[in-house]
C-alpha cells in the first residue's frame, strides 16, 4: 500500500527509475556476448543473457522452433505416461532419423549443458571432498594413462561435443586429438575454444557421423568415447 501511494504521489520519480532500470538492462544485455574464453558462464545472470544473445549459433530465428518441432515429431507414438510402452514404429523412426534427432538435440541443449555442466559433457567417479571439475578431469587423465597417450600420437575423440575432454587430455598428454561430432554448432564453438586456449595445434573438431568416419583406416593410434555412443542406433 505504501509503495502504491508513493508511486501515485511521485509518478515522475518512479517513471525515471523504471527508464533507468530498462536502459541499464538493455546495455547489460547487449554487452553479454560470448567471448569463448572459458569464463562466459561464471555468472548465472550474464550466462543466461549470453545464451539469449548468442551470435555464434548456427541456427537463426525461426530455425529454432523448426528444430524443436521436427524433434518432437520423432517421438510420436512414444510413451506418454509412466509405465506406458513406446511403439516399435516410433523407435524405428528415431533409428532411421538418428542423425537429425541427435543434431536437433544438441542444437537446443549445448548452451544449457555448458552453462550448468561445463565443457565436458560427462560424469566421473567423485571422492569425498573432491570438487566436481576435479572429478571430471581426473577421469579424463585416467583415460589418457590407460591409452598410453603421449606427444606425437594421433587420437580420435568419438562424439567430442564442444571439446572439453579433448582439450584437457591434450594438455595432460601432449597428444594430437581430433574429435568428431554430428553437430555443426559444436564444431564451430569447439574450434573457437581450441584456439582461445592456445591448443589449435593439438586439437581439432570435425563435423561428421562417427558411424561413417571420414579418416582412412589405421589413421589414429588410439580412440576413445565418453558417454557418446549412447546416441548410436547400432551400438555393437
Amino acid at each position: 500500500a505504501k509503495a502504491t501511494k508513493f508511486a501515485e504521489e511521485n509518478p515522475v520519480t518512479v517513471g525515471m527509475s523504471a527508464v533507468a532500470t530498462l536502459t541499464a538492462s538493455f546495455f547489460l544485455f547487449r554487452k553479454a556476448s560470448m567471448k569463448r574464453d572459458g569464463n562466459d558462464y561464471d555468472s548465472q545472470l550474464t550466462g543466461g543473457m549470453k545464451i539469449l544473445n548468442n551470435a555464434d549459433h548456427t541456427l537463426k530465428n525461426n530455425e529454432f522452433s523448426d528444430s524443436i518441432e521436427d524433434y518432437e515429431n520423432m517421438f510420436s507414438g512414444a510413451r506418454q505416461s509412466t509405465g506406458a510402452i513406446t511403439s516399435e514404429e516410433s523407435v524405428e523412426v528415431r533409428k532411421k532419423k538418428y542423425a537429425d534427432m541427435v543434431n536437433h538435440f544438441y542444437n537446443l541443449v549445448t548452451d544449457f549443458y555448458e552453462w550448468g555442466w561445463g565443457q565436458s559433457f560427462h560424469f566421473g567417479p567423485r571422492f569425498h571432498n573432491e570438487l566436481f571439475m576435479e572429478s571430471i578431469k581426473r577421469a579424463e587423465y585416467h583415460l589418457c594413462s590407460r591409452l598410453g597417450m603421449k606427444p606425437g600420437m594421433k587420437v580420435l575423440d568419438v562424439g567430442c561435443g564442444v571439446g572439453g575432454p579433448m582439450r584437457n587430455m591434450a594438455m595432460f598428454s601432449g597428444a594430437n586429438i581430433e574429435g568428431i561430432t554430428i553437430n555443426h554448432y559444436q564444431v564451430k564453438i569447439g574450434n573457437k575454444y581450441n584456439e582461445t586456449n592456445g591448443l589449435g595445434h593439438l586439437c581439432k573438431s570435425v563435423q561428421g557421423d562417427f558411424q561413417n568416419l571420414p579418416w582412412p583406416n589405421e589413421y589414429f593410434d588410439a580412440a576413445y568415447e565418453i558417454e557418446a555412443t549412447c546416441h548410436s542406433p547400432d551400438r555393437v
